[in-house]
C-alpha cells in the first residue's frame, strides 16, 4: 500500500495541481490541504500535530522510528478519500481532465488515468449500474463524472504499488 504521502500526491498529481518545483522551504503541516506542494515539503516531528491531518490516517512516517513504517488498514482511510475537501475538488479538476463523450467511454478513460489500467467487462457493467443511479439522483452529469473519480480514488488498484 502507498505511503499517505504517495497518496496525496497522487490524488494532487491526477487533478493538475501538483506543484513539482524543487527545493524551497519547509512547510508547516498545518498548510498541507490548502495548498499544491509535494508532500515531501511539509514538516514532521514527532509530538502531537507533528503531522498533516491526512497522514495521520495513512500511517505517517515516525521520526524515532526511521527505518520502518507501519502499515494498517482502516475504515477511517476509506472515508478520508472519500469525504476530504481535498479529494472533493481534485475529483473535480480529474474529472475535468478526462476527456470522453458518454458513460462508458469516461468510465473506461478514468479506469485508464487513475488506475492505469482497463476496465474489465465486469467492472465496466458495475460502473454503468453506479453512473445510473447516480444519474437518477443528481440529475447532473458532471458531478456524477466527480463521483466515479472519488469511487477510483478509493480503489484497492489506486492505493496500492504491485
Amino acid at each position: 500500500r502507498m505511503e499517505a504521502e504517495v497518496i496525496r500526491d497522487s490524488v494532487l498529481f491526477l487533478a493538475g495541481r501538483l506543484d513539482q518545483t524543487i527545493g524551497g522551504q519547509v512547510l508547516l503541516n498545518t498548510q498541507a490541504m490548502s495548498t499544491g506542494r509535494r508532500s515531501l515539503y511539509y514538516e514532521v516531528y514527532p509530538e502531537a500535530g507533528g503531522n498533516t491531518p491526512f497522514a495521520e490516517l495513512f500511517d505517517p512516517p515516525d521520526p524515532g522510528d526511521c527505518f520502518r513504517r507501519s502499515t494498517t488498514v482502516l475504515p477511517q482511510q476509506a472515508l478520508a478519500l472519500s469525504n476530504s475537501g481535498q479529494v472533493h475538488s481534485a475529483s473535480v479538476d480529474t474529472a475535468k481532465l478526462i476527456a470522453a463523450d458518454g458513460a462508458e467511454a469516461f468510465i473506461r478513460a478514468a479506469f485508464l488515468q487513475l488506475l492505469s489500467r482497463s476496465a474489465t467487462n465486469r467492472e465496466v457493467t458495475a460502473c454503468l449500474a453506479f453512473w445510473e443511479r447516480q444519474a437518477r439522483e443528481l440529475k447532473n452529469e458532471d458531478r456524477v463524472r466527480e463521483s466515479l473519480v472519488r469511487v477510483l480514488f478509493n480503489h484497492n488498484d489506486f492505493v496500492t504499488i504491485r
